[in-house]
């Protein structure tokens, strides 16, 4: 926020993609789900996430930055989704584990080899997904929005970078 604050003609649009992480993680949840055990309120994803759920639809489960003995606060069947690294580690049987947030461009998209989500080995998962960030701001710049993204994410802004991201396929 400050760099884009001290460089007011910037040509370019800094932006973080988190809003469309954000998106993604709250449309991977099950609409039917009614319990919470939330982790990682105070970062950016974390808070945008809680206060999108708590507004908008029944609670789930999620995480971020949970200690290995912090886990075990959770119930028996939570699925902790991934939102930021490092990942969660996964020590309970009883539970599940989501990977981070990632998304497939559309086909005619170039030269976003090197933003691949990749194995430990850094080969291609899967050639043309990025994590969720990173489509966010190719969004970004196929909706030829002008604005920054910085910043504590708008909740009210995630349906639309949604919809948006799946206009785009």
């Amino acid at each position: 926020m400050l760099f884009v604050n001290k460089h007011p003609t910037l040509k370019v649009r800094v932006v973080h993609g988190n809003t469309l992480t954000a998106a993604a993680i709250l449309n991977e949840i099950p609409e039917d789900v009614t319990e919470v055990f939330l982790t990682g309120a105070t970062s950016k994803l974390g808070r945008a996430i809680a206060l999108y759920l708590f507004a908008e639809r029944s609670p789930s489960s999620v995480g971020k930055w949970i200690k290995p003995r912090e886990q075990y606060f959770a119930p028996a069947g939570t699925h902790f989704h991934q939102f930021v690294v490092p990942p969660i580690r996964q020590l309970r049987r009883d539970c599940t584990y989501g990977d981070l947030a990632a998304m497939k461009l559309p086909e005619d998209v170039e030269g976003l080899g090197s933003c691949e989500v990749r194995n430990l080995d850094l080969s291609p998962v899967f050639r043309g997904v990025v994590h969720a960030c990173h489509a966010g701001g190719v969004v970004h710049s196929l909706e030829g929005w002008n604005h920054h993204e910085v910043g504590a994410i708008d909740v009210e802004r995630i349906d639309l970078v949604w919809n948006a991201a799946l206009k785009h396929g």
